[in-house]
């Protein structure tokens, strides 16, 4: 038998409370500065369109796509007279064709266009924006020429990092890119291959600088405090008892942390080992939680953005995970039964969180961190870490180890490859759902008894769910996606899901069928897709088609070809009818072949129609419905569309306008605002609002994703004020 020893505790009970609530209120007060500090952090930008002359300093190289280069850098000053100064903002730009020496230290004089924060708004994806505002950058924009002024001395820190990499590359290690991300925090230089394999199947976190890495590095750094003070004790010197570990270990990770380039995530690591070690070398027997809310209050105070990135709830939450299962745990089991034990816990417990905040959840994770995690942390961190501290002394025997850590990388990469598919593509549950998934596991947590465990079973499972439920029978919901400049609709009846149109593929790779409408699709119902709808073949409308098919059943596709006037169906209740074009249309190009549904349910009518012109609007009258609840302004609000016989016919409520901020087109035209609101519509467009979703149920109302909260907030579903009927066109932001 193994008696469970004492509870931790803090002298007495009023003291421990009294630091419990003095932490608390610490935390409390760092959340309401980083919420206050949000605003702040980002510059208003006025006149877009302009291009700013400045001057910059090259503080990273991210990323090399193609002939497009992305760069993180800070103006130093500003040559141009706008009405904001962005002296001493951080930027993130993109610079096509950029120069072959393009590297740190750098100051370039720049022509560029810069843009406050700003990102894609839709249920369910990627929050661009938020992620802008939690990384410290005040634009984006790009450059589109410069000139190089003069390199400044780089850093030590930043000299270090480019020797390391040299050293990388020389080396031949198999893979140079994730090398470099664990070394050097360089995460830009991973692969897009090597980072979807990483995603799906849940190891993103060992290839990124983090509280893993960290806390090796630390370890180790006790390792060697401890053999230090054993050769002083021997020469005769003394020892200063735990002094000099912990020392090793404070130090260590410091130099780690500065090394990889002091990311959020690596100093939100470095400040939580930090407080575990202060409570270590205060010699109490402090309970966990307390600790807890210390590192928090420290993480918070010390980065007040980090609160606005998914790592910082991720990995709290995961370190919570494990505080909550092993303190309740007795006897301490042996450490390989401990890491099985580990990797169920945060299986269980992370996967609600993982769904909600990050919408694609690797099944697989469990196994994979399994073997992943050995491998990384006594194998590839200690051998490339290693072989960097020995690069100044002997180059032979650095390349040697760098090229060890890249096979052994290069190896269990390829063992990942069998589980990548082993994963649920997409999920995103709602708030009641991730409550109810995450209170089941941290019962099952707290209390680890296999009946519990199937009892709560169902409770826990509740993550599959998505945030939107289905419509009603006779029922029909419309959104509108914000895809940029493009078009994506979802229409949903009771049992049925159709996508029209699927938005841009670029060359970059970048894809919005992956990045926007497979993440809608999840968080708002079913993940069958019953009709894929093509209206035309252009690239903004069906670039993403594929993506949806490779990552979701669709039962049928209607490409532009299969659709002909006078084929309809009826879902639930509902009727889709494709209205244009005809069997003997004829026509110079692909916007005048466009599809346009019509989509009549009991509480209002649809109206979807592509990038047709004036003369398509002015043929079809005949055959339109009228009296429109929902109407796609044709063409993105081109001036060529939207003809005024069109509007007086079709009297929209509300006109949806799909398009691009600061797009080159214009769209939406002036001219064509100011039509629908002299009509009477309501006209919302996705470049100020985001997604735009109309339900049947409630037809004089529009639900935006956009809203005046604070940016963490931004992603939620926001007010129902979405469109206006009452703004002059002078007040309508037209970019």
């Amino acid at each position: 038998m193994h008696p469970k020893p004492a509870e931790p505790h803090l002298g007495a009970s009023a003291t421990y409370w009294f630091i419990v609530a003095c932490l608390l209120i610490l935390s409390g007060y760092s959340l309401l500065r980083a919420y206050t500090t949000a605003h702040t952090a980002r510059v208003a930008v006025c006149a877009e369109e302009e291009l700013r002359t400045l001057d910059l300093r090259v503080d990273e190289v991210m990323a090399n796509a193609g002939r497009m280069t992305r760069i993180a850098a800070t103006v130093l000053e500003e040559h141009s007279v706008p009405c904001t100064d962005l002296a001493g903002a951080r930027l993130r730009l993109n610079w096509y064709r950029a120069p072959d020496n393009l590297s740190a230290a750098q100051v370039w004089r720049v022509s560029a266009r810069v843009r406050e924060p700003w990102g894609f708004q839709n249920p369910g994806g990627f929050d661009y924006e938020r992620w802008l505002v939690a990384n410290g950058f005040s634009g984006t924009g790009y450059v589109r020429h410069g000139q190089l002024r003069w390199r400044e001395d780089a850093s030590l820190r930043e000299r270090t990092s480019a020797r390391i990499m040299r050293a990388i590359e020389a080396s031949g290690a198999a893979r140079p890119g994730a090398l470099a991300a664990i070394v050097v925090g360089h995460s830009g230089a991973v692969d897009r291959e090597t980072w979807q394999l990483l995603r799906t199947t849940g190891t993103v976190h060992l290839f990124v600088v983090s509280g893993l890495h960290i806390s090796l590095v630390m370890g180790l750094g006790v390792l060697g405090g401890r053999l230090a003070s054993r050769i002083f004790l021997i020469s005769g010197l003394p020892p200063g008892r735990p002094r000099l570990p912990v020392a090793c270990s404070l130090a260590s990770g410091a130099v780690y942390a500065w090394l990889a380039g002091g990311s959020v995530p690596t100093i939100r690591a470095y400040f939580m080992a930090v407080a575990v070690t202060l409570v270590w070398v205060a010699g109490r027997r402090l309970a966990p939680w307390p600790v807890f809310l210390l590192a928090i209050t420290m993480v918070v105070g010390a980065m007040p953005l980090s609160v606005f990135t998914q790592g910082f709830y991720l990995s709290f939450a995961a370190v919570a995970v494990l505080v909550t299962f092993f303190s309740g745990l007795w006897p301490r089991p042996r450490w390989f039964t401990g890491l099985l034990l580990a990797q169920l816990a945060l299986w269980i417990g992370m996967t609600p969180w993982v769904a909600a905040w990050v919408g694609e959840v690797p099944v697989g994770s469990g196994v994979a961190n399994l073997v992943a995690v050995p491998v990384v942390s006594l194998v590839v961190v200690p051998a490339a870490l290693l072989g960097a501290a020995v690069l100044p002394v002997d180059t032979w025997a650095a390349h040697t180890l760098l090229w060890v850590a890249g096979m052994v990388l290069d190896v269990l990469l390829d063992i990942l490859r069998v589980l990548q598919g082993v994963h649920i593509a997409h999920v995103g549950p709602g708030m009641l759902a991730f409550t109810g998934s995450t209170t089941a596991a941290a019962l099952v947590l707290a209390r680890p008894q296999p009946f519990l465990l199937l009892l709560l079973a169902p409770l826990w499972l509740l993550w599959l769910l998505p945030g939107q439920l289905m419509p009603g029978p006779g029922e029909v919901r419309v959104t509108a996606l914000d895809v940029g400049q493009g078009s994506a609709v979802l229409v949903d009846t009771h049992k049925h899901r159709l996508v029209y149109d699927t938005g841009a593929r670029y060359a970059s790779g970048f894809d919005l069928g992956e990045a926007v409408v497979v993440p809608a699709l999840a968080a708002t119902g079913s993940r069958q897709v019953d009709a894929l709808l093509i209206s035309h073949g252009d690239n903004d409308h069906a670039g993403g088609a594929g993506a949806i098919r490779d990552r979701l059943p669709v039962a049928r596709t209607l490409v532009h070809e299969d659709c002909r006037a006078g084929l309809s169906w009826t879902w639930d209740g509902v009727k889709f009818s494709v209205v244009y074009p005809g069997r003997a249309v004829r026509a110079s190009g692909n916007n005048q072949l466009s599809c346009v549904l019509a989509v009549d349910a009991p509480g209002g009518r649809t109206l979807l129609t592509g990038d047709i012109d004036r003369s398509v609007e002015i043929a079809i009258l005949d055959v339109l419905p009228a009296g429109i609840d929902v109407l796609l302004v044709p063409h993105h609000g081109s001036r060529s569309s939207s003809s005024v016989p069109f509007i007086a016919h079709t009297k929209p409520r509300f006109a949806l306008i799909s398009a691009g901020r600061g797009n080159a087109y214009g769209h939406p035209h002036a001219t064509v605002v100011e039509r629908y609101l002299k009509r009477g519509s309501a006209v919302c467009v996705t470049a100020q609002r985001g997604a735009l979703q109309w339900y049947s149920r409630q037809p004089q109302r529009i639900r935006s994703w956009r809203n005046e909260l604070p940016t963490f907030l931004n992603g939620a579903p926001g007010g129902e004020e979405g469109c206006s009927k009452t703004v002059s066109v002078r007040q309508v932001p037209l970019d």
